[in-house]
């Protein structure tokens, strides 16, 4: 089952789950800078990616979008003000995208180098 289980780290208990599509998994998973949201960029076996974002909180769905890219994308972050989200694809493509799944700004691949450096505060 490819769900992500949110876990309180202070008591170790289980919170609660988030499903993800039926037969896909999650390829990254970042909460929002201020801890209230969840997003996670979920693959499929067809090559397909979603993101699909949750309340922090409760679990309740706040969106879900089919990412623009093929390849499949496999790395996203928040953007600092928690209003959208950076996704990149196995090339190294990076989307900026607002949580309705409309791209604002994409940069161009980032070649052999690691596109996580691109993230860093």
């Amino acid at each position: 089952q490819g769900d992500v289980r949110v876990w309180d780290v202070a008591t170790g208990r289980h919170r609660f789950t988030l499903p993800l599509g039926l037969g896909r998994w999650a390829r990254a998973v970042a909460f929002s800078p201020d801890g209230k949201r969840v997003a996670a960029v979920e693959g499929s076996a067809e090559g397909g990616s979603a993101v699909r974002v949750w309340d922090a909180g409760t679990g309740a769905a706040v969106a879900a979008f089919e990412t623009p890219t093929r390849p499949s994308s496999n790395r996203l972050r928040w953007a600092a003000d928690g209003r959208s989200l950076a996704v990149v694809d196995a090339a190294g493509v990076i989307r900026l995208c607002g949580l309705d799944g409309a791209v604002t700004h994409t940069f161009g691949t980032l070649g052999d180098s690691p596109a996580d450096g691109w993230f860093t505060k």
